[in-house]
């Protein structure tokens, strides 16, 4: 089973795959990872993409046991207010292979092509984190993290410091600083609609960008 690879070419032993699910959707007014596109809960629909792209997959939910009847493993804050990067610091504390993908559960209008990049550059070069970025900033929340990055997320936390993308500068428990790499988006993907746009409103899940059909594998 070593050797089994993901849909998208990565060794699916080396990579787990974090959702995180453990916002208050203030904005939306209810749990938007319950709220349904294409036929199913957002939260559903990421957790079942991850499925396809790495060996394991698990719930980031906050303080408290949310979501168990999915069957997926659960990891919890211990830091309350930490927002998602405690989410992403408690799955590196649980991380038992190399890589973290950590993937909020609000963008619906993700699929396995728009990992590929983020794998091929961890396998090409020596690096401690593969993001996005574009002209309106990073993309942490859509993120291959290795595990080298854990002290640095910690000594941001610890510092009151938590946006996701504080701890990039940091540095890994040899003393050595985070090697980051940054990937364009490819300009194709953001014709048709950006599929890293996260839903924050009910206004947001009109766009049709964010319209799937069906999953072909339950046919």
């Amino acid at each position: 089973m070593s050797n089994t690879r993901s849909s998208i070419g990565a060794p699916r032993d080396q990579v787990a795959a974090l959702v995180l699910c453990g916002g208050q959707s203030r904005r939306m007014g209810s749990d938007k990872s319950q709220l349904q596109v294409g036929g199913q809960t957002l939260l559903g629909r990421t957790a079942s993409l991850m499925e396809r792209v790495a060996g394991t997959v698990w719930l980031a939910c906050g303080s408290e046991e949310r979501y168990a009847d999915l069957g997926y493993r659960l990891v919890l804050d211990t830091r309350p207010g930490g927002g998602p990067l405690e989410g992403l610091r408690a799955g590196l504390e649980e991380l038992d292979r190399e890589w973290l993908l950590a993937v909020a559960c609000d963008m619906p209008a993700l699929e396995e092509g728009h990992f590929t990049p983020l794998f091929e550059a961890a396998h090409e070069v020596d690096v401690d984190l593969v993001h996005y970025r574009d002209e309106d900033g990073n993309e942490p929340l859509c993120a291959l993290y290795r595990r080298t990055v854990l002290p640095a997320v910690r000594s941001n936390l610890e510092n009151g410091l938590h946006r996701m993308d504080s701890f990039w500068g940091g540095q890994r428990e040899d003393g050595q600083p985070l090697v980051v790499c940054a990937l364009a988006k490819n300009p194709e993907w953001i014709g048709s609609g950006d599929p890293f746009q996260n839903v924050n409103t009910p206004e947001d899940l009109d766009q049709s960008s964010w319209e799937h059909p069906a999953s072909e594998e339950s046919a």
